[in-house]
């Protein structure tokens, strides 16, 4: 309220400026020719590349006003085929080919303070802008169990799923430890990025699937009903991963994990990149590889959920942040595919030419997968395959 304030005072003191000019001597009024608007270059930095943004919402907002400026900063580098004309990416197009001939694409070098402004104060100020250097992203490794060796994975199928989609996720795990093929990106190299790690990775090996079409513990699942099936109470998470021990009176333990259906249960949030965010540049869905977007969406949670589970099993592995809800090997390069990417733009990815699906890795029998970059101890850096 206090910036329209602020602004229609301003008009009322320039109306009443020209008026009593007006009365007082018309012919002081003259017509001018504007000087051309010139900005000097001097020589400075300009930023380019990936400029990440972080925002940090100092007061109360609602959903719908972040909504507003996330949106607003997402679109700054969406495709410019994403959006109808005139867009705001030819608008930020524009202004990067003009001031720095290259794309700047905003992703921690500028912070922003949104701010609620308090009555008498100036609701934004250009000077509360302020350029820092983006801390690099680091997996501590916390020095606990980490899994090597042959690691054994057993499926459970808890629902109704196809016998095509039980083959997809069946052959992506029998993927990840085949035989690296020397020209084409395959799954086999994707997870051998797990073996940079302390403990030099895991072999995985496909065990039992057991299929539960009936869903015989109900479709809530209470904690102690997890052993592979979900965690918690009412609709359950779409993925987690944890350990627990083999029996109440043993020492040892087990990992297990649980991945959802996406285009079940949260196909705006969860289904991207193929299906369109409810947030976010609305740039057209990618077509799944295996033509499925609820299946190929969850290989996508299984590939990070088995990533994380390899390299932190029981949450004193490697992790950034909280234990039990820190950035792990996948998670930390979330919504990373592909070089180049950045939020709402997977990044670089292959293209099927027959169906026009997109996918990064090539598992057995030529099955393709959309799979997530992995953190890469040895560079600091998520690793994408393409």
């Amino acid at each position: 309220m206090a910036k329209k304030q602020s602004l229609l005072l301003a008009m009322m003191l320039v109306v009443a400026g020209l008026a009593v000019s007006a009365m007082a001597d018309r012919k002081l009024m003259s017509l001018v020719k504007p000087q051309p608007n010139q900005l000097t270059y001097h020589n400075g930095a300009v930023l380019s590349g990936d400029i990440p943004v972080s925002i940090l919402w100092y007061g109360r907002f609602t959903p719908a006003q972040k909504a507003v400026v996330t949106d607003f900063v997402l679109s700054l580098a969406a495709p410019l085929q994403a959006a109808p004309a005139p867009s705001v990416s030819q608008w930020w197009g524009t202004m990067a080919e003009r001031v720095t001939k290259a794309l700047m694409r905003p992703l921690l070098c500028y912070i922003i303070v949104v701010a609620v402004a308090p009555a008498g104060c100036a609701a934004f100020n250009p000077r509360m802008l302020f350029l820092v250097k983006p801390d690099p992203i680091v997996l501590k490794d916390h020095h606990g169990v980490v899994l090597s060796g042959n690691v054994t994975v057993n499926v459970l199928y808890y629902g109704r799923f196809t016998p095509a989609q039980r083959a997809v996720v069946a052959d992506f795990v029998r993927s990840a430890s085949a035989a690296q093929h020397p020209r084409v990106p395959s799954v086999a190299a994707w997870w051998s990025t797990t073996s940079l790690y302390r403990g030099g990775g895991a072999r995985l090996r496909l065990g039992m699937q057991v299929m539960d079409e009936r869903m015989s513990l109900g479709r809530s699942l209470s904690s102690g009903q997890r052993h592979g099936a979900g965690e918690g109470g009412g609709a359950p998470p779409r993925r987690r991963h944890g350990g627990a021990p083999r029996r109440p009176t043993s020492s040892a333990r087990y990992a297990y994990l649980w991945a959802g259906n996406p285009a079940q249960q949260c196909p705006g949030q969860c289904a991207w990149p193929f299906h369109q965010p409810v947030y976010g540049p609305q740039a057209p869905p990618l077509v799944p590889p295996n033509g499925d977007v609820g299946v190929d969406g969850m290989v996508i949670s299984l590939a990070a959920l088995l990533a994380g589970t390899v390299t932190n099993p029981f949450g004193d592995g490697y992790y950034q942040g909280d234990a039990g809800a820190g950035m792990e090997a996948a998670t930390a390069c979330a919504g990373v595919f592909g070089s180049g990417a950045f939020p709402g733009y997977p990044g670089k990815l292959l293209k099927d030419p027959v169906t026009g699906a997109s996918y990064n890795a090539v598992g057995l029998a030529g099955r393709k997968y959309l799979l997530p970059a992995l953190w890469d101890p040895t560079t600091s850096q998520c690793k994408t395959l393409v």
